[in-house]
């Protein structure tokens, strides 16, 4: 949890579904495996440092009373601080981190995005490029 120890969401979800699961509710499925829990704790502490300089980005359709704000149709055609979008790549490197750091992916950094067989233009002109490729231990008795 944060410095204000307001819970995660996935904090908050994972409660839900153990209290589901507790009233015999299977529609919700189950609560989420203590593993998924390390690692989601893991992306969210190193992600207090990849996004220390990240401004906060509260949800701007969530009112003072905590109830949903509805969304305007104008609103899917505007980005009003494109900066606020650092974020994003903040997020995304904490969970490169954390995933490499486990063994479980290595990460392969790609100058020319041209040789992204699966990037389509015109979506942006890409700035950088990181590719995880998922990294399976081998087993014992098979070939490399």
């Amino acid at each position: 949890m944060g410095d204000d120890e307001t819970p995660t969401w996935w904090q908050e979800h994972h409660a839900f579904l153990q209290q589901c699961a507790e009233g015999g509710e299977v529609d919700a499925g189950p609560p989420f495996s203590p593993q998924l829990l390390d690692l989601l704790a893991d992306v969210e502490r190193t992600f207090a440092v990849t996004g220390a300089d990240t401004p906060p980005w509260p949800d701007p359709h969530l009112g003072p009373d905590g109830q949903d704000i509805p969304v305007r149709e104008e609103e899917y055609s505007r980005c009003l601080d494109p900066g606020k979008h650092r974020i994003l790549a903040a997020r995304a490197e904490a969970w490169a981190l954390v995933l490499v750091a486990k063994g479980w992916a290595e990460r392969e950094e790609i100058a020319d995005s041209a040789a992204l067989s699966w990037l389509t233009d015109p979506l942006v002109t890409t700035h950088r490029t990181t590719v995880l490729r998922p990294h399976r231990p081998r087993r014992a008795g098979r070939r490399p």
